[in-house]
């Protein structure tokens, strides 16, 4: 039965480029009469992915480098946001990400207590991961009255999103407490590997998303779990040895659904308010769909680093965290490389 359990689950982990293939495919019947804008895209996207790759395998390494290269800050959001605009693809992901980030931290901070009980080792991931869950919760509250704007539909969906992502956690922790490490330490990887520093403060540009608070508070979540994701890791690796690799290949479904019904999530937001502003409507339908590829791409990259063992070599970790920390100070004026507290 485990053996068949087992290929299963790694036959599911092509799902996802399935799923994408199948997408690109529709497009291009959809679109039958621009198959050469198609077909550049398809070619800039393949060099998006190819460069990405090609910028993270120079450094890795075997050897574990320092696990704890952050602080356990202070942070308090003050910040108020005027406006969500999720009838736009990027912004409605995002949103969509905030609202699970909440109940996702959980499990971050549940696994964490396992491999950890004592908290003797001087990790960061608990605390960090407690103060994340605290401040997208502030956020999450502050901009209700915003999302519930836009009609009852909307914010029924808001609590369904809400409703689904609680539940869902509670049953991954109670059914596959071992396979919930494995999708820990996938996504806490993908954190880091799925952007470059300049690729991560491109995407929470705020003209852009026209959600300055939402861009603040994700950019400082990120450059946090840049600061603590090889703990997640090696914790991982250090409890099951042998079985890692086996319970990466069993969590691999679930963390591709979890992140299919996020970007599934934010596309109905945008398929309900998308009338707002039509101009816009057909780059979210196209970034929703290119969206599903790169989920796939990124998290397939950090699960095999999880397995293969690999990491970042010390000195790229921490040029990339000296670097989020330039940017994120002379963006916000708020120096959290610092032990004061840090006012979002």
């Amino acid at each position: 039965h485990f053996f068949a359990s087992f290929l299963l689950a790694l036959s599911r982990t092509a799902l996802g480029f399935e799923v994408g293939m199948y997408i690109t495919l529709l497009l291009f019947w959809l679109c039958r009469g621009h198959f050469l804008f198609l077909g550049v895209l398809l070619v800039l996207y393949v060099i998006r992915c190819s460069f990405l790759v090609s910028a993270r395998v120079p450094y890795f390494t075997f050897t574990r480098p320092p696990m704890s290269l952050g602080l356990v800050r202070e942070v308090r959001l003050k910040s108020q946001e005027k406006e969500l605009p999720i009838h736009r693809f990027k912004t409605a992901f995002w949103y969509v990400i905030s609202l699970l980030i909440v109940p996702y931290e959980s499990m971050v901070i549940w696994v964490d207590s396992m491999a950890d009980p004592d908290g003797t080792r001087g990790f960061i991931l608990g605390a960090q991961e407690r103060i994340h869950s605290k401040i997208h919760s502030v956020y999450n509250s502050q901009v209700e009255p915003l999302v519930a704007e836009y009609g009852p539909w909307t914010e029924r969906l808001r609590v369904g999103m809400v409703q689904f992502y609680q539940v869902s956690t509670r049953m991954l922790k109670t059914c596959l407490p071992s396979v919930v490490s494995g999708m820990i330490a996938v996504f806490e990887n993908k954190f880091y590997y799925e952007r470059l520093v300049d690729g991560l403060f491109a995407e929470f540009d705020a003209a852009t998303l026209g959600a300055p608070v939402l861009c603040k508070v994700a950019l400082w979540h990120i450059t946090e779990e840049l600061e603590h994701h090889m703990q997640s890791v090696v914790l991982f690796r250090e409890v099951y040895r042998w079985k890692a690799p086996v319970l990466v290949v069993l969590a691999l479904p679930i963390v591709a659904f979890l992140l299919y019904t996020v970007v599934g999530f934010a596309l109905v937001l945008v398929a309900l308010n998308g009338w707002r502003e039509p101009r816009s409507l057909p780059k979210s339908l196209l970034q929703g769909f290119s969206e599903f590829v790169w989920q796939d791409i990124t998290m397939a990259f950090s699960a095999f680093v999880v397995v293969a063992g690999l990491a970042s070599q010390e000195d790229k970790l921490r040029g990339d965290l000296r670097d989020c920390y330039h940017r994120f100070g002379e963006k916000y004026n708020v120096d959290l490389d610092a032990t004061s507290p840090v006012l979002l």
